[in-house]
């Protein structure tokens, strides 16, 4: 792994549980493995930059693992589930304290942060696209598949907040059960059309 990976690595890892503004760059660094110099020799922007990078990052990693669920599933509503399932388990074997890479530190920084900022909606829409496209493949309408996507994010999103505030996996397992619904209405208004 690179040395600039390794700083997007740890920098999102410490985000996930952190968030932005809990998270120092001395702390980066040593979670690195990397020397301090090379942190400015990466992102001579600062803190902000490697924020927008991170947040990048670990977007087209979350991107890829939604592409794959969907791609290994025999159904979309199968692929929904599976990537409840999977956040389920990242919560559960951080006790909790880990939570959307993207999300923490859109919550954290979005307003004041317009590259921040934009990283995240950029991340946000990439889900919502891979999503919509799944169900696109299967014969819904751009506009209904982009309304399902949208709405299994915010139930992904929302659910693990609530989930890492309640300690629980309920919300995740309640909102799993609705963004299914919301894909296979979806899948069946398509087909009846």
């Amino acid at each position: 792994m690179s040395t600039k990976d390794r700083f997007l690595q740890a920098s999102g890892q410490l985000f996930r549980s952190q968030g932005y503004s809990g998270t120092g760059l001395k702390q980066i660094v040593s979670a690195s493995g990397a020397p301090w110099g090379s942190m400015y020799h990466f992102f001579p922007d600062g803190k902000e930059q490697l924020g927008a990078e991170s947040v990048r990052h670990a977007g087209a990693l979350d991107n890829e693992r939604i592409r794959s669920a969907f791609a290994r599933a025999h159904d979309p509503v199968a692929a929904v589930r599976n990537i409840f399932k999977s956040e389920m388990r990242r919560l559960k074997a951080s006790d909790f304290a880990d939570g959307c890479p993207v999300a923490t530190v859109a919550t954290d920084i979005a307003a004041t942060s317009e590259r921040v900022r934009q990283a995240c909606s950029d991340a946000f829409s990439s889900w919502e696209e891979t999503i919509a496209d799944a169900l696109v493949g299967h014969g819904v309408a751009r506009s209904e598949a982009l309304a399902a996507a949208s709405c299994t994010l915010l139930a992904l999103e929302g659910a693990t907040l609530l989930s890492r505030t309640h300690k629980s996996t309920k919300p995740m397992r309640n909102a799993m059960e609705m963004a299914a619904r919301i894909v296979q209405d979806a899948l069946s208004d398509a087909v009846g059309k």
